[in-house]
């Protein structure tokens, strides 16, 4: 497997706490859960879970695709629950750039309350103190052996300045590179890292608002007057 085609993943890895409810508390009240889950999140290492997870598929077999995932967890239980998770659904993460913070870091988490009555759910998502992966992280370590058969490079666009990083150095090496664009993070950082990206996943409330806003600022660096 070690020339099998690679495609790496960087971006956000935390913990979800899943809470369902038969209908959203109000203020003050107290309620049970109806159940409840832990499982890892992020929205790059639920990309690298599922990539992985499809390699063992038996379309995929023949391609021998290895998936990497590059990020950063803190140095706690639950960045060795979320680092062994990635393990068992065939992610590699013995890149030089899947990184754990200082000792005593913690990782971050969301907890995940789902109405089982309205369909909603609603995330509360606390921080850890490992912080994100960073440019110096990347500066830090051979790209080379970073870039290793890589085929292709997907960033969920956390880690903004990093990703532009990789992405630029993915570009350079004639590697395909994917974003997915959550939401609009206002980073000059994230509106390049959109310009060198082959391919761009959003959600429906997004995209528009923040295509306004590049036209905008485009616009306004070209000296061109709006026309709306």
């Amino acid at each position: 497997m070690s020339d099998s085609p690679v495609v790496l993943v960087v971006g956000a890895c935390g913990l979800d706490r899943l809470l369902c409810v038969q209908k959203y508390p109000a203020a003050d009240s107290k309620i049970r859960t109806t159940s409840y889950h832990e499982i890892g999140g992020g929205n790059a290492a639920n990309t690298a879970a599922t990539i992985g997870r499809l390699t063992n598929a038996t379309f995929a077999r023949n391609l021998n695709i290895q998936v990497k995932y590059l990020g950063k967890v803190g140095q706690d239980p639950i960045g060795q629950q979320l680092l062994q998770e990635l393990n068992e659904s065939n992610v590699d993460t013995t890149s030089p750039l899947c990184l754990q913070g200082a000792i005593g870091s913690t990782t971050s988490f969301s907890t995940i309350i789902v109405s089982d009555q309205d369909h909603t759910r609603t995330c509360l998502h606390t921080p850890g103190s490992c912080g994100e992966l960073t440019v110096q992280d990347c500066q830090n370590v051979d790209m080379d052996v970073v870039f290793r058969n890589v085929v292709h490079l997907h960033s969920d666009s956390r880690h903004t300045s990093a990703a532009l990083y990789l992405a630029q150095q993915a570009h350079q090496r004639g590697i395909t590179v994917s974003c997915d664009c959550e939401k609009d993070r206002n980073h000059d950082d994230l509106d390049q890292l959109l310009q060198i990206s082959d391919i761009i996943f959003t959600n429906s409330g997004c995209l528009g608002e923040y295509l306004v806003r590049l036209t905008s600022k485009y616009e306004q660096e070209q000296g061109i007057k709006s026309l709306h």
